[in-house]
């Protein structure tokens, strides 16, 4: 899963704990263009697996997948 940290209503963060509540954990890769040490520190303390910083170039997250479902 790939989720922007800053959304309207609620941020990624919240709505991934609310998914995990319901008793689904996928891997989850925040993005956002504002990063803090504690921000960063909060998202992987909720699961994060990656927290890449936007603008993104496509191959990092090609490259971000690949290395999550261990394919070459």
């Amino acid at each position: 899963m790939i989720c922007d940290v800053a959304m309207p209503h609620m941020d990624g963060i919240e709505l991934y704990g609310l998914i995990r509540q319901i008793g689904y954990a996928p891997p989850i890769i925040f993005m956002t263009a504002f990063w803090s040490d504690s921000l960063k520190n909060k998202a992987l303390a909720n699961g994060a697996v990656m927290c890449l910083e936007k603008p993104v170039h496509p191959q990092v997250i090609e490259n971000a997948l690949k290395e999550l479902l261990n394919l070459p």
